[in-house]
């Protein structure tokens, strides 16, 4: 690192804090092979960027069998004009991660059928269905037409999900925890690694009984149906990367 500044090192102590103080945290992952085999949920943060750029962050969350196996929090290349834009790149990045387990399952034999993507956007859905919407975004990049390709050839679905019942919404906004109707929607989520997934030495805040219950460590926040200190990463032994904003803590 050249110039290391204050900012730097407080941003390393907080990582250094969350390693810490998370290290009896883990997902769990359920055996349930009657939920559905390969999804994702996408979501984003219009021009979530606080400087000029005014980039968006995109988030996903991709789930075998309703187990969570890939996940991302980033900004995104370009400045989006709209919500719909935005939401448009984000869909395209995660149609990219269920392709590619999509391909390795295929590798091994497995056929895991049409893999579905969620997005809470219908002008995104609309755009990504129909060849005759591709004048509203001809101005962004080629390599985000590949949803749009995707979806017209049958290799991935795109069908809509309400923001409450969006889990990648965790990925894209920072937060204290979940509302009791984000809550109850994860609730509704069988076999989610977003929900009840957290183990460990960590303490409980609030009623056991309400579905927005939040476990707190090293003063930052991690609610017992998914979290907002964007994180991603791979579950699948491969790696896992913490990103950048862990200003929950």
């Amino acid at each position: 690192m050249t110039q290391p500044s204050k900012e730097h090192y407080n941003a390393a102590q907080k990582v250094l804090q969350y390693l810490d103080g998370t290290q009896d945290v883990h997902l769990r992952y359920s055996g349930d092979k009657e939920q559905d085999f390969l999804m994702a949920h996408s979501d984003t943060n219009w021009a979530s960027d606080a400087t000029a750029q005014r980039r968006s962050s995109s988030g996903s969350a991709v789930f075998v069998h309703r187990n969570l196996v890939a996940w991302k929090s980033a900004l995104q290349c370009c400045t989006a004009l709209s919500v719909v834009e935005a939401e448009f790149v984000a869909a395209t990045e995660a149609a990219q991660e269920v392709l590619f387990f999509r391909h390795l399952f295929k590798a091994m034999g497995i056929d895991v059928g049409t893999p579905t993507i969620f997005s809470y956007n219908t002008g995104t859905i609309q755009v990504s269905k129909d060849p005759a919407q591709h004048w509203k975004l001809k101005h962004i990049n080629t390599k985000y037409n590949f949803i749009r390709d995707n979806v017209q050839d049958g290799k991935v679905k795109i069908k809509y999900i309400g923001t409450k019942d969006n889990l990648a919404d965790i990925f894209t906004k920072p937060g204290l925890g979940l509302t009791p109707q984000q809550g109850t929607a994860a609730q509704q989520f069988p076999a989610s690694p977003l929900r009840e997934t957290v183990e460990g030495d960590v303490t409980m805040v609030g009623d056991a009984s309400e579905p927005n219950r939040a476990y707190r460590v090293l003063g930052g926040q991690v609610t017992i149906d998914g979290t907002k200190p964007h994180i991603g990463g791979y579950a699948c032994g491969m790696h896992r990367h913490y990103h950048d904003n862990l200003g929950a803590m």
